[in-house]
């Protein structure tokens, strides 16, 4: 997974096909993809931004101080393991398949195109 974490302390996860890449990052953004990646981004950072890294975190239980840097880093990397990556941006061309599918009522119940119920033309994907 490659991790992108902001300057507000928010990580997202992606799959190594989804993450963004060279100016498709944000000026505030840095990537990661190790616990060694981490580390080396951790060390420019004062102690309070890992404390704040840590306390945000979904589960973590809020600390004042780490022992070290070493031990906050390895805390930080351990917990993000759990992050659910990302989903796939939307491009326009599926964007428009999706809206598509959505006005033809395909995906409704009980529509007499029986044999087309509930089927996501390929290429796109709909949440409920």
């Amino acid at each position: 997974m490659i991790f992108i974490i902001d300057a507000d302390n928010n990580i997202t996860a992606y799959t190594p096909d989804t993450a963004p890449t060279g100016t498709e990052f944000k000026l505030n953004e840095q990537s990661f993809g190790s616990e060694k990646e981490l580390t080396a981004l951790a060390g420019a950072w004062p102690g309070a931004r890992l404390i704040e890294i840590w306390n945000s975190l979904p589960g973590a239980t809020p600390v004042k101080k780490f022992t070290d840097r070493k031990s906050a880093v390895a805390r930080i990397w351990k917990s993000i393991q759990s992050l659910t990556p990302a989903p796939e941006p939307e491009t326009p061309e599926t964007a428009t398949k999706v809206r598509q599918w959505e006005e033809s009522g395909l995906w409704r119940e009980g529509e007499a195109n029986q044999g087309h119920q509930g089927e996501v033309p390929e290429g796109t994907r709909h949440s409920a």
